[in-house]
């Protein structure tokens, strides 16, 4: 059995960063994948490996990016 393992980043990844400033992992499988405007969307869920403290700090955080480009 083969194990691949790849980093993705990109411009607009909000979760690399905060994965690393809050010492967390997450890990995510695609659900959909689509191209739009020359870029790979993909809609994803998945588990965030860590401390509670620091899972908790980090999902804190994105409910507040999220919250910011709401309003």
């Amino acid at each position: 059995m083969w194990v691949a393992k790849f980093k993705v980043r990109d411009d607009e990844d909000i979760f690399t960063p905060l994965c690393e400033k809050y010492k967390v992992e997450f890990f995510a499988h695609p659900y959909s994948v689509f191209e739009k405007q020359n870029k790979i969307n993909l809609f994803a869920g998945g588990l965030v490996s860590g401390s509670k403290e620091n899972k908790v700090l980090w999902l804190k955080e994105i409910k507040k990016r999220q919250e910011s480009k709401i309003n």
